[in-house]
């Protein structure tokens, strides 16, 4: 489900530059799978836009396009949209990756 919630309250339009770091920090904190963008929002704030785990996903963790909740693949970029199973090592790979992150196989390649 793609939630937005307003980031840094009070701050200026300079808030990327100033705190950049933090909006990294919130990023890894939401995972970057998830992670879709940051805007501004009607009074001026930054809100940062994510997919939420509380309902099913609206976007491709790989590519962002939008997704039906019931696909296993993105149509888009055919990012696994559930956690896989890395065939070479057995490794849980989590949804939207293109490469084992354990052992670098290519998860999408053909058989």
């Amino acid at each position: 489900m793609l939630k937005m919630s307003t980031m840094f309250p009070g701050l200026t339009q300079n808030w990327k530059l100033n705190n950049s770091v933090e909006v990294g920090k919130r990023i890894l904190e939401i995972g970057p799978e998830n992670f879709i963008g940051v805007m501004p929002t009607g009074n001026g704030f930054p809100a940062l836009f994510y997919e939420d785990d509380d309902g099913p996903r609206t976007t491709c963790p790989g590519c962002h396009n939008f997704i039906c909740p019931e696909d296993d693949f993105c149509m888009t970029c055919g990012a696994p949209l559930r956690e896989t199973t890395c065939p070479s090592c057995g490794y849980h790979v989590r949804p939207g990756a293109k490469f084992c992150t354990k052992c670098g196989k290519d998860l999408l390649e053909k058989k």
